[in-house]
């Protein structure tokens, strides 16, 4: 499948080739739908709440007599039947997440990619890219070009000088390839105005990613590992060469990967994270929740091993 390749003055610069396994797949709406749902149920916070009538304060004495008065018996004026009581099912705190698996979260990828494709909406960009950050000069392109509302996915690293014009511009979103999960596509980059720079693996067009060495301090390593986890299932994954750290929740892959192999002079293959919902607990007769916590999962090289007991 051909692509015109355009620049930001909207002149034809080149062709690409889309593989139809990813641009050329029939809209299927009932994907996009589930995953669509999945985000918006996963952005909820649940955070709002109702009082019961055990969480209201006061209440204890008997508002009045058991008999003689006439009325209906109470044990407590903060009944949900009263005015300043509590209410009967309501709302609570909760997690609203959903799972999807990730053959879905690709195919809906796929999918919407597809969509845009057929719809004559995927645009490809030589270069997102400007030499100063003035925001008269890239809404004239914009408006060149025909855009009211567009997304751009720029490469691993988005141009500091594009990204700050184009906040300005009502409808114009710009993000990396890492954040590029969304099912707005409207604008594709490409890195390089050189042909032979992308390469098709997958079905998908890749973009050439350069991953910078992360640096980092002693205290930084320090905080990044906090503590081994000492478990069952973790004295299991050493027969595979593996070794589980508590991290923060904010941690990423090759952070981890430099803190280990800076504290523990070894090589890392590989490393998988895992997040663990803290779990809805009653502290006191009250709901409560505990902290969230991140788990790393590393994966040593061939000769290489740490020993948890002692750390080396």
């Amino acid at each position: 499948m051909k692509c015109d390749v355009i620049s930001l003055d909207n002149k034809k610069t080149g062709q690409i080739d889309l593989d139809e396994s990813v641009f050329g797949l029939p809209v299927r709406e009932d994907i996009l739908a589930r995953t669509v749902n999945w985000q918006l149920a996963n952005r909820r916070s649940g955070t709002r709440k109702t009082k019961t009538r055990r969480e209201i304060r006061g209440g204890g004495a008997k508002p009045f007599r058991q008999k003689g008065t006439g009325r209906a018996r109470q044990g407590t004026s903060r009944s949900p039947l009263n005015r300043g009581g509590g209410t009967i099912f309501g709302p609570l705190v909760r997690s609203h997440d959903q799972g999807l698996p990730k053959k879905v979260r690709r195919l809906a990828l796929k999918t919407a990619l597809s969509a845009k494709q057929a719809e004559g909406k995927l645009v490809i960009l030589d270069s997102a890219a400007l030499k100063e950050a003035k925001t008269a000069a890239l809404a004239k392109q914009v408006e060149k070009l025909g855009w009211t509302s567009a997304l751009v996915i720029d490469g691993a690293e988005v141009d500091g000088n594009f990204a700050r014009a184009a906040a300005n511009i009502a409808g114009l979103d710009v993000l990396p390839t890492q954040g590029g999960q969304r099912l707005r596509y409207l604008a594709l980059r490409h890195p390089g105005a050189d042909q032979g720079s992308r390469q098709q693996t997958g079905g998908a067009v890749e973009m050439t990613k350069t991953r910078k060495e992360v640096k980092l301090s002693q205290e930084q390593m320090y905080a990044l590992i906090r503590m081994p986890l000492i478990t069952e299932k973790s004295t299991l994954l050493s027969e595979y060469n593996q070794v589980s750290f508590r991290v923060p929740l904010t941690a990423t892959k090759p952070e981890i990967k430099a803190a280990v192999e800076g504290l523990f002079a070894v090589k890392v293959k590989a490393v998988n994270t895992l997040r663990q919902k803290g779990k809805v607990k009653l502290f006191r007769g009250r709901p409560g929740k505990r902290v969230d916590t991140k788990k790393a999962i590393v994966t040593l090289n061939e000769g290489h091993s740490i020993d948890i007991t002692t750390g080396v």
